[in-house]
């Protein structure tokens, strides 16, 4: 008796999953891609005007007649208190939702005039999260770019800053990689995925906080390295640390919805009081450089 109730709850379980299966593969997506897609040239710029976004249920729009452009490769950065729309913004960009008004353009078109294959193809995103999965370290790097060279591959690695930990491995590049990673450190899988985007040689690398549990030393070293792409590749940060950004060439401060103020690290300590109260509960300095007690 126990065995057949065993038997039947399974069953119900079961049954109850393939019904939501099928209620998710029966839902027709709101993102429908056009008829005629435009095929701009590949350069790497992105623009906001205009943009308005509410998530569905809310009432205040977490993005309100929001603008900006970032310049083919040029290194940008978005900077913000948490919630204050910066995930957002990188969503619209992919296309994942659209905004309620406004224009979302990529390589100087809107994304909604964009093949969805050929929007994702444009943009490498590495998101907060870390994902990666059981196999080999190539594997998990060639996820996406199955076809890349060696040489793509090392230069990759060696741009992320994974290149010394995974030559330390005695099986190097084909050590095996546990599921989510779970044989690597934090900051080791943020620099595997960042080097998997780096792969791909797409015209735009988004890092939306990817770098929050890499050391700061290893951190400048990388951000100095994307550099050494910046003659193919626009690169857009997400950050919580200023670190992480003072050396960008030009940096979006987000608040209440909208871009605050933009402009160097430098500009932006002069002009920007958001930027500024950030600087000082992180940094712990004034604008002279003295202790803030």
């Amino acid at each position: 008796m126990t065995m057949m109730s065993w038997i039947f709850t399974a069953g119900v379980r079961a049954k109850t999953s393939l019904d939501r299966i099928g209620e998710v593969m029966n839902t027709v997506s709101d993102i429908q891609a056009p008829d005629q897609p435009a095929e701009p040239e590949r350069t790497g710029t992105l623009e906001m005007d205009a943009v308005v976004y509410t998530y569905p249920g809310q009432v205040q729009p977490v993005l309100n007649q929001l603008r900006l452009k970032i310049q083919p490769g040029q290194t940008a950065a978005l900077i913000g208190s948490t919630g204050c729309g910066k995930t957002t913004l990188v969503n619209l960009f992919g296309r994942f939702f659209d905004a309620d008004a406004g224009s979302v353009k990529v390589d100087g078109v809107d994304v909604r005039e964009l093949g969805l294959a050929d929007l994702r193809n444009r943009i490498a995103y590495v998101p907060q999260r870390s994902i990666l999965f059981t196999g080999t370290i190539r594997e998990n790097l060639l996820w996406g770019a199955p076809d890349a060279s060696e040489e793509q591959i090392r230069e990759a690695i060696v741009i992320a800053q994974a290149a010394d930990f995974i030559d330390q491995m005695p099986a190097g590049l084909e050590t095996r990689v546990g599921q989510g990673g779970v044989n690597l450190s934090g900051g080791q899988k943020q620099r595997l995925c960042i080097a998997r985007a780096l792969i791909r040689q797409a015209p735009i690398l988004i890092l939306d906080d990817s770098t929050s549990a890499i050391d700061m030393v290893t951190d400048q070293k990388l951000r100095s390295a994307l550099k050494n792409v910046r003659d193919r590749t626009t690169v857009l940060m997400i950050a919580q640390r200023v670190q992480s950004i003072m050396d960008a060439d030009v940096i979006f401060v987000m608040n209440g919805g909208n871009i605050e103020s933009q402009g160097t690290h430098q500009d932006l300590l002069r002009t920007s009081a958001v930027y500024r109260d950030i600087f000082r509960s992180q940094i712990g300095l004034d604008l002279d450089g003295q202790e803030v007690v």
